[in-house]
């Protein structure tokens, strides 16, 4: 019986020694420098027609690897990238669950969405060095693991604003819309050990396409404003600053301009996360770490074979060899007529959840999950996993305009080229929001 005690009371005292707040966690970092070592074709803008010519920032892939008390781990990665697409995922995937152990839903890669970064494309030697860089990063945070203490709060910045502008004739295009919907919110994820940060993750909902093309700097290789992360780790050494990109498919960062312009938003956000960082009131994590993943398929409107054959006689080019191509599809009746969207869910004890959709999300799917099951205990991001096309809301599918992915001369029958380069002969069908929220909500109950 005294031998009983005297182990209740050893298990009991190292209980009482824990440091408060910790959890059992376990937290390790990696970074790798990602920047292009030669001119690269770049990505985001279809006006830019040579390669990059120069580099005016670093980029960078960064990784964090969390391990729960019963040992479960996983990792986050992000990266100063226009978008992992679906190939680049289930690349990086695949190795990771290889080499490491790690199923789908335990890896989550988010890409900065920056229009200053390089095109991944297979031929050339870019996305192999990419993709080995991610994996070193990785490697080095999952080898780092120690005791650490993870806290989450909220800041607030307001330099994004929505961009759909309606013009006279009743169409929606670019331009600053300071009316319309946007999200100020800035949830913040400390990690701690020893009492020393050692990782600040935070998320904003807004494009890094600060740098336009009438302004100096649009050929050269920058983070735009996602820049800030580099900014917030020279500041605080020892701490690696991860930028998990929010819904803001439908907002841009307001003003626009050249590289000048990227770097005084990066240093307006580097500031907001620093005073939040130093000033809110931030709340322990708790785990377990519950990690789910479901893919929410998302039907295409049916396409219209007039309109397709009317642009086969008015478009030239690419558009026209499109047009002549969804043409065949309609006709042997294999035209996409949905899409598949990842949705993961990551509950961090019963106090925490992170929703994070893929597509380039509008503002709309964070506002109302926020509002539907409460913004306290809930970190949404879009970019996710796979990006790939826009996934718009109800409001911009009824609206149309860019995002919405309707073709301005003929509406819904046809595809935008925002849909068309991804395959798709038209545009989503209405009802799409509630399909993602649904898969969500459901994913949070269980």
């Amino acid at each position: 019986m005294r031998a009983g005690f005297a182990l209740l009371a050893a298990v009991l005292a190292g209980c009482a020694a824990a440091p408060p707040g910790e959890g059992g966690w376990k937290a390790g970092t990696g970074r790798a420098a990602i920047t292009p070592a030669e001119p690269v074709m770049m990505y985001g803008y279809g006006a830019r027609n040579k390669p990059s010519e120069g580099v005016a920032a670093e980029l960078w892939a960064r990784a964090l690897a969390l391990e729960d008390a019963s040992g479960a781990r996983a990792v986050v990665v992000t990266a100063d990238i226009g978008e992992f697409d679906s190939a680049q995922s289930a690349r990086l995937k695949d190795e990771i669950r290889r080499v490491h152990g790690l199923g789908e839903d335990r890896v989550l890669l988010v890409g900065s969405h920056t229009h200053s970064g390089p095109q991944l494309d297979e031929k050339t030697s870019y996305p192999a060095f990419f993709r080995e860089r991610v994996l070193r990063a990785v490697a080095d945070a999952l080898g780092g693991l120690r005791p650490a203490t993870l806290y989450f709060g909220r800041g607030e910045v307001r330099f994004g604003a929505n961009r759909r502008v309606k013009r006279p004739d009743g169409t929606w295009w670019f331009g600053h819309n300071p009316e319309g919907p946007s999200d100020p919110d800035l949830p913040l994820m400390k990690v701690e050990s020893e009492g020393a940060l050692r990782a600040l993750l935070f998320t904003y909902a807004c494009h890094c396409t600060s740098v336009r093309n009438r302004y100096e700097g649009f050929y050269l290789i920058h983070p735009d404003w996602a820049r800030c992360a580099e900014f917030l780790e020279r500041e605080r050494p020892g701490a690696q600053a991860m930028f998990v990109t929010g819904c803001g498919a439908d907002i841009d960062p307001q003003p626009l301009g050249g590289i000048d312009v990227a770097e005084r938003h990066a240093r307006t956000m580097a500031d907001a996360i620093g005073k939040a960082a130093d000033s809110v009131a931030f709340r322990p994590v708790e785990g377990p770490l519950r990690t789910r993943h479901r893919r929410v398929r998302l039907p295409v409107e049916k396409p219209s074979r007039e309109a397709y054959a009317a642009q086969v006689e008015t478009a030239r080019g690419p558009d026209q060899d499109f047009a002549r191509k969804m043409l065949r599809e309609i006709d042997a009746g294999t035209a996409r007529s949905w899409a598949d969207v990842p949705v993961a869910v990551w509950r961090f004890g019963g106090g925490l959840a992170l929703v994070a959709f893929g597509g380039e999300t509008c503002v709309d799917y964070a506002l109302r999950l926020k509002r539907e099951v409460g913004a306290e205990g809930l970190w949404v991001a879009g970019y996710s996993n796979e990006v790939g096309f826009y996934v718009p809301s109800d409001r911009v599918l009824a609206e149309g305009g860019y995002e919405a992915g309707w073709n301005p001369k003929v509406g819904r029958g046809a595809a935008a080229w925002q849909m068309a380069w991804a395959g798709f002969p038209a545009p989503f069908a209405p009802g799409i929001e509630d399909r993602m929220i649904g898969a969500a909500r459901e994913m949070l109950r269980e």
